[in-house]
């Protein structure tokens, strides 16, 4: 595995964590049960991963590269042992916790605002769908002996979902509530119980309902978790044959994890993932080996410049599959794509200029336009490739920008 060696001036000792709340929720009198909470960990000094000189470490490398959308980015960072609590700590195999927090330090303080509330007794959380009101509560019998979450729209119950007894168990039925584009996202925890001698034994099933169906059913998922919005798009974590995959904009990545610390309270509650806007940060078991893992998307591309960028970011690392995602599908060719690879290979100079807007003022009037004026459709960014001074052009989709081409002005002939 490669290091690099890097002088760390400010030591991060803890992780930022996003804990969900162990809410409290009725019990019948007559029930006696117990919870086995019991977790066994491996006690390591902190000290041990506190050196003056960080060693960073590449995340792992899998043997098969996961098929990732575009724009994605998966970071595994292989672990000597498991994680422990109390404080949060882990051990990596190559360099150390300090030096990979400090990555992505600033992403994972991009939390989101926490949601819930209390609804009298009833423990809820909020979200804005346009401009509708909804709320999600979730709620017991009096004997606690059954319980279900409800979503209300603008004060009309518009869902309901079963999510089992109450009682002991450091689990909230109620996990997230969710709305982006034009749907609402519900995430539960429907509890099981069953009498093993003369314990009662309860596990939560994670579930995902979006726009009052239930996805777990749709897709055949033994569990669905961790349900955010990153960058955007919606991402959540899946269990189909006893392993754990996530999705990401609608594409699935079969990761292969068979666990992913999620659901945890009080102390166990260090390892649950953290969600922050553009990124999802967690510990995962795959083949016996503890992995801390952060999945996100950490371009910032919502100017043509910062496109332009981050294209010839992908370029100049040789990644032109990347690279291509950057441009407006129709007009990548075959001769674009030769252009590119020939970009993308040996040592290249890149440069990038002045930022031109235009855009269509009346019918026939098409010319230069101020950045924030509406009525900006394409845009040219001047840039030097290789000493080869040129343009490129980038229209407007929707609120993002896109390359259609390179323009580089003819030579003048001698």
């Amino acid at each position: 595995m490669k290091l690099i060696r890097v002088k760390i001036t400010t030591l991060i000792s803890t992780m930022t964590i996003a804990l969900i709340g162990c809410v409290p929720v009725p019990q019948a009198q007559s029930e006696q049960t117990m919870v086995d909470e019991t977790m066994s960990v491996e006690t390591m000094h902190a000290d041990a991963v506190k050196p003056v000189d960080t060693e960073v470490s590449l995340p792992t490398q899998r043997e098969i590269p996961l098929q990732l959308p575009p724009g994605l980015t998966v970071e595994e960072y292989t672990l000597v042992t498991p994680p422990v609590v109390e404080p949060l700590s882990f051990l990596p195999v190559q360099g150390s916790q300090e030096g990979i927090l400090t990555k992505r330090y600033d992403e994972r303080l991009k939390t989101f605002p926490d949601n819930s509330f209390f609804d009298g007794k009833d423990y809820a959380m909020r979200a804005q769908l346009c401009a509708d009101e909804l709320v999600a509560r979730q709620q017991y019998n009096e004997t606690g002996s059954d319980g279900w979450v409800t979503v209300i729209r603008n004060g009309e119950e518009i869902y309901r979902i079963g999510t089992g007894p109450g009682g002991p168990i450091s689990v909230a039925a109620l996990s997230g509530l969710w709305a982006y584009a034009d749907h609402w996202v519900l995430e539960t925890a429907k509890i099981i119980q069953r009498l093993e001698g003369n314990l009662m034994i309860k596990e939560a099933i994670s579930q995902i309902s979006r726009d009052g169906e239930l996805l777990n059913d749709l897709y055949g998922y033994q569990e669905m978790f961790g349900f955010q919005i990153m960058a955007g798009a919606p991402f959540y974590f899946f269990k189909q044959d006893d392993k754990i995959d996530f999705s990401y904009n609608g594409q699935v990545v079969i990761a292969g994890y068979d666990e992913i610390s999620h659901y945890g309270c009080c102390s166990s509650g260090a390892l649950n993932p953290v969600s922050a806007e553009n990124l999802a940060a967690f510990f995962a078991q795959r083949d016996n080996v503890w992995y801390y893992v952060e999945i996100g998307v950490y371009e910032d591309v919502g100017t043509p410049e910062r496109v332009v960028v981050a294209f010839l970011d992908h370029v100049s690392e040789g990644d032109v599959s990347g690279a291509k995602r950057f441009w407006i599908p129709e007009v990548w060719d075959e001769g674009i794509g030769r252009l590119v690879t020939s970009w993308a290979s040996g040592q290249h100079e890149f440069s990038v200029g002045v930022v031109s807007y235009t855009g269509f003022v009346a019918p026939g009037d098409y010319r230069p336009l101020e950045a924030d004026d509406p009525r900006v459709q394409n845009a040219l960014v001047v840039a030097s490739i290789d000493g080869v001074q040129g343009s490129f052009d980038l229209e407007k989709t929707c609120n993002d920008w896109l390359i259609s081409g390179w323009i580089v002005p003819d030579k003048i002939k001698e």
